[in-house]
C-alpha cells in the first residue's frame, strides 16, 4: 500500500512538472477573486450554463489529493467549450486542439487569495499558424476575460 502511494506521488509530481514547463510557455492571465475557490467556480459553472457552454469536468485537486493523503490548500479545474468556437479554431489549425477545451483554475495560495486564471491563447496561437487577431481567437479570448470577471464579481451575470 505505501508503495503503490509512493508510486502515485512521484507519476503526479512527473505529471505537474511536465504541466508547469508546458505552462511556462503559455502566459497566464490571473485574477483575484473575493470568493471560496468554490464560490468561484460555482460562480462561473452557474454563467458556464446560462450561456449553453457546456461543461466537461470539474477537478477538485484538493480532494484528489485527500484520497492519498497528501494536504493541498483549494484548488479546483474547470474543463468546458463553446463548441461551435472550439471547433472552428481545430479546423483552422488542427494542432490548437491541444488547447480545446478550455480551462479556468481557481486556487487559494499560501496567504489565503483566491486566484482564477487560464492561459492567453492569443499568446498560444502564433505557435500554431493562427493570428493572435482571428476573429475566432479574440472572440474566446474575450470571453474568457467576461467569464472570469463574472466570477469574480467584477462583472454582472447574464439574468
Amino acid at each position: 500500500m505505501r508503495r503503490a502511494i509512493q508510486s502515485t506521488i512521484v507519476v503526479f509530481c512527473l505529471l505537474v512538472s511536465g504541466l508547469v514547463q508546458a505552462a511556462a510557455h503559455q502566459p497566464m492571465i490571473k485574477e483575484t477573486s473575493p470568493y471560496s475557490v468554490h464560490k468561484t467556480m460555482d460562480r462561473l459553472v452557474d454563467e458556464l450554463n446560462k450561456r449553453h457552454i457546456r461543461v466537461f469536468a470539474r477537478i477538485d485537486y484538493q480532494a484528489n489529493a485527500e484520497d492519498i493523503s497528501v494536504i493541498l490548500r483549494p484548488e479546483t479545474l474547470l474543463i468546458f467549450s463553446k463548441v461551435s468556437h472550439s471547433t472552428q479554431l481545430v479546423k483552422e489549425a488542427p494542432m490548437f486542439g491541444v488547447y480545446m477545451p478550455m480551462r479556468v483554475l481557481a486556487w487559494q495560495d499560501a496567504t489565503g487569495q483566491v486566484w482564477i486564471g487560464y492561459n492567453d491563447i492569443t499568446k498560444a496561437a502564433p505557435q500554431y499558424d493562427l493570428s493572435p487577431d482571428d476573429p475566432t481567437v479574440q472572440v474566446m479570448s474575450h470571453g474568457l476575460a467576461l467569464l472570469c470577471n463574472i466570477a469574480t464579481g467584477r462583472e454582472e451575470a447574464t439574468p
